[in-house]
């Protein structure tokens, strides 16, 4: 089982607090950080929104959050699919031609996998990119 840290890390600025660590939810708008993972537990919680659960809970709001995810052009997804996902291919710097904007996220590779996985999508190779279907 992939650990929760390694599915929320590339989504969440995340600093230690005693044994819990903390950074700004990325399911709403918020200046002061209540976004809580538990890595002992494998659960996180937004104190503000709401929002609590396991990786796979969090790769279902990640993927079906609408606006604020990204899809490379490199990928293909299934037609109802609301969001884009920007890949990062190399040591942590995504490859794409248009600038991300406000509210775009970026994930590796492993991480949009482990995430897709958890949320129930199929994704297998296609010349050019990836094919998720739900």
């Amino acid at each position: 089982m992939t650990d929760i840290l390694e599915i929320i890390r590339p989504h969440v600025h995340l600093e230690r607090q005693g044994k819990n660590y903390v950074g700004l939810c990325p399911f709403h708008q918020e200046k002061t950080p209540s976004f809580t993972v538990d890595p002992s537990e494998q659960t996180f919680c937004c104190l503000g929104c709401g929002a609590c659960g396991d990786a796979g809970e969090f790769a279902n709001l990640m993927l079906t959050k609408g606006p604020g995810v990204v899809l490379n052009v490199n990928l293909h997804v299934a037609p109802n699919f609301t969001g884009r996902v920007v890949v990062q291919l190399k040591e942590g710097r995504h490859v794409c031609d248009y600038p991300l904007v406000n509210g775009e996220h970026v994930a590796t590779l492993p991480s949009f996998l482990e995430m897709a996985r958890l949320a129930g999508w199929y994704v297998t190779p296609e010349q050019g990119g990836c094919n998720a279907q739900r």
